[in-house]
Formats: C-alpha cells, sequence, structure tokens
C-alpha cells in the first residue's frame, strides 16, 4: 500500500507539474503579447507624437510668418504717418511764411 500511494503522490505531482508548465506556458505567452501590444502602442504614440510637433511647428510657422507680415504692415503704416507729419510741418511752415508776408 506504501508503493501505492507513493505512486498516485508521483503521479499527482507530474500531473501538476504538467499543469504548471501549461499555466506557465500561458502566462508567458500572454506576457509575450502583452510586450508586443506595449511595443505596438509605444511606436503610435512616436508616431502620434512626431505628428503632433510637426503640427506644431507648421502652426508657429504660420503664425511667425503673419506677425512678421502684419509688423512690417505695422512699420510701414508708421513710415507713412511719419511721412505725413513731415509733410504737415512743410505745408504748415510754407502757410506760416506766406502768412508772415501778408
Amino acid at each position: 500500500m506504501g508503493a501505492r500511494l507513493e505512486k498516485m503522490g508521483a503521479e499527482m505531482k507530474e500531473e501538476m507539474g504538467a499543469r504548471m508548465e501549461k499555466i506557465n506556458q500561458k502566462r508567458d505567452a500572454g506576457d509575450e503579447k502583452m510586450k508586443a501590444t506595449i511595443e505596438e502602442v509605444n511606436g503610435k504614440m512616436e508616431m502620434m507624437d512626431t505628428k503632433i510637433d510637426k503640427q506644431k511647428d507648421d502652426i508657429f510657422t504660420s503664425l511667425s510668418e503673419k506677425f512678421q507680415k502684419e509688423v512690417e504692415a505695422n512699420k510701414n503704416a508708421i513710415e507713412e504717418f511719419r511721412q505725413d507729419v513731415k509733410d504737415l510741418k512743410t505745408n504748415w511752415n510754407i502757410w506760416k511764411i506766406l502768412l508772415d508776408e501778408i
């Protein structure tokens, strides 16, 4: 009877070992699948980050160009205003001279 119990114990141990091996294989397969999924997600995130960075750069460039055009337009408007002031001073001086002669 002792030999029979030992045999049953050995069979159960072997069966449990086989079950544990299957469980470990499934776990390892799940781990590998999860790693692959994580790598895929990370790759997609990197692609999205790259797209977002490019869009930010495009927006910044566009705004920078618009701002530069506005600055140039303002410079031109200021220069025109200065010229108008000079013309008014010149006209005023001419009128002043003419009025002084009258």
